[in-house]
């Protein structure tokens, strides 16, 4: 029987390796996110330090997969994407954090302009987060026909990827066999898929630095 509850506009995936320090900070600022509309999937990539253990206090509010050896970020945010139900995979690493408004603002966007790819806008921090910055009432973007006609910078960065479940499917996912350079081979391959969009304005994401 199927569930009565509406499926999530957004799943955030978050994958995670040897991140005792860091994810619990990461999935914290998805299960706070002001907006409801959403679902949370961890993905323990073999991790060998306390990662798992962080993770199970989070019990039902979080879907938990553990691999039980390293398998790589590809193939975790892969098997995170499998197991989701959102129209739109938000990805996040798990030393990185996505700040208090982020889906709200993605709602705002993804409902007005209906995007394939929507890229987000990170602030680069140091081990620990900073206080986030007062909400931003102004949400400043630049639509493209698609990801090749880009024409501004954009710190390629998984953690501000946003990505319709079935572009992302249909295109094959991450390759599982490239690290350095991953998010830069999954947007060759949805280069022409569709509309993106990409936010310049407010920042999104904590990239962390450690």
């Amino acid at each position: 029987r199927r569930s009565s509850l509406p499926e999530p506009l957004f799943s955030v995936v978050i994958a995670c390796h040897n991140h005792e320090d860091f994810v619990r900070e990461a999935v914290e600022s998805a299960l706070s996110q002001e907006f409801p509309g959403r679902e949370v999937i961890v993905v323990d990539d073999g991790s060998r330090d306390r990662t798992s253990e962080v993770l199970n206090t989070f019990g039902a509010s979080i879907t938990f997969a553990r691999f039980p050896v390293n398998r790589g970020a590809g193939a975790a945010r892969n098997h995170g994407a499998s197991l989701a139900k959102g129209k739109y995979l938000v990805f996040l690493d798990g030393d990185d954090a996505l700040l208090p408004q982020t889906l709200s603002i993605y709602s705002q966007l993804v409902t007005a302009r209906l995007p394939t790819l929507l890229l987000g806008r990170s602030a680069q921090c140091h081990e620990k987060l900073p206080a986030p910055p007062p909400p931003s009432r102004e949400v400043r973007f630049v639509e493209y026909p698609d990801f090749f006609a880009k024409d501004r910078p954009w710190l390629y960065n998984t953690s501000s990827l946003v990505v319709e479940r079935a572009p992302f499917l249909a295109a094959g996912g991450w390759s599982e066999d490239i690290f350095y350079q991953d998010i830069q081979d999954l947007l060759n391959k949805l280069g022409v898929a569709g509309k993106t969009l990409l936010v310049l304005s407010p920042d999104t994401v904590w990239y962390r630095m450690h």
